[in-house]
């Protein structure tokens, strides 16, 4: 695996990725992309949230911004990658996405030019946010997911 590549085993337990989906599931909107516009790049629901002084104490970082993914059938998001972002001020550098339940069928996560990444509920898988990646549609159930991204603070 790509040493830009990480997985954590067992980051969050079960119980807690319960209850993420239970918490945010009903939060959810139609995702859009940067510019604020629905596009066919992507089709899911998300919430996203900042200030979380929990969860950032779980990931050893702080200023970070999350997202609760919801896929249901046939959602996906193409090809892409998170170093963009509408922040002057920032960029993000590396992405956390953890994983929060298996009730779906399809879905697959993968980044571009890696072998398949097989992860568990609860585990978190910690990237590069430069390298492309995607989720695949989902065929059957929905697929939860949370996504956390650490920042550093543009050269001026």
């Amino acid at each position: 695996m790509d040493k830009k590549i990480q997985i954590i085993r067992d980051f969050l337990t079960k119980e807690e990725c319960f209850e993420l989906i239970i918490t945010y599931r009903k939060k959810v909107q139609p995702a859009r992309v940067l510019n604020s516009e629905f596009s066919s790049e992507r089709r899911s629901k998300v919430f996203i949230w900042s200030n979380d002084s929990v969860m950032e104490s779980k990931f050893n970082s702080s200023d970070m911004i999350f997202q609760f993914s919801e896929y249901s059938k046939l959602n996906y998001y193409h090809w892409h990658n998170d170093s963009g972002t509408s922040q002057s001020d920032r960029k993000r550098t590396e992405t956390c996405i953890i994983l929060l339940n298996k009730e779906y069928q399809g879905g697959i996560f993968e980044i571009k030019d890696q072998d398949p990444i097989v992860l568990n509920v609860g585990d978190c898988l910690r990237f590069d946010s430069k390298l492309d990646h995607r989720v695949k549609p989902v065929l059957k159930g929905k697929r939860y997911s949370l996504t956390g991204w650490i920042f550093e603070e543009n050269d001026r």
